[in-house]
């Protein structure tokens, strides 16, 4: 699954786009390929509903990372 979400997305999309910190970046791809709605988008290939749903990861994401802080 990493290997498919790295070819969908540049490491700059996850920084940029999502603002994931770059130290996060890894841990933030792992953890979307635990989430069963991003996979199905993922396994069919649903790029538009795949960017809206892994922008919604990243909040929760986000989130948590400030939550911990």
């Amino acid at each position: 699954m990493l290997k498919k979400l790295n070819e969908w997305y540049e490491n700059e999309f996850y920084t940029n786009q999502l603002n994931i910190p770059e130290e996060y970046r890894e841990g933030f791809k792992v953890y979307t390929i635990y989430d069963e709605e991003f996979i199905n988008y993922l396994n069919s290939n649903d790029t538009v509903n795949g960017s809206l749903c892994i922008s919604k990861l990243a909040n929760e994401f986000l989130t948590y990372l400030t939550s911990d802080e």
